[in-house]
């Protein structure tokens, strides 16, 4: 066992041993960051899709699909403005976005899921959802 004299001695090179391994432990080496990974098959889009959003047939799904994306900003832009903890009259109103983005969500799950839709058609919907959503990796056809 190391008395007490040893270990002022022997304390400061333990403090010059951590300080010199400690940029090797912490893992922030300045390395390059990792490669973008291609989304999945089912939001990778051809022009043919892009091109059929824009048909009248797609109107009323790209506004669902537009309010619910304006919803979740407001949520965004709400929860920034409003840390944790918050009294029960802020909460009242998070409930109430939250609310309104779940309403939303509801109604574009039960348009997708009309038997109007082709498969074809299915796809439109989701580039246009993915699109309204603001997925920049969706837009940019990665």
């Amino acid at each position: 066992m190391l008395s007490w004299d040893s270990m002022v001695r022997v304390r400061p090179a333990f403090v010059l041993l951590a300080l010199v391994a400690l940029p090797f432990a912490s893992g922030c080496g300045g390395g390059n960051p990792p490669a973008p990974v291609a989304p999945p098959p089912e939001f990778q889009f051809d022009d043919a899709v892009k091109s059929a959003a824009a048909d009248q047939r797609f109107a009323e799904f790209t506004k669902l699909c537009q309010a619910r994306a304006a919803e979740a900003q407001r949520l965004k832009a709400f929860n920034q403005a409003n840390p944790k903890p918050r009294s029960e009259s802020v909460q009242a109103e998070f409930e109430k976005i939250q609310g309104a983005i779940n309403d939303a969500t509801t109604a574009i799950k039960k348009a997708m899921a009309s038997p109007d839709w082709s498969e074809a058609d299915r796809k439109v919907l989701q580039y246009i959802f993915a699109t309204s959503a603001g997925q920049p990796s969706v837009t940019e056809g990665r």
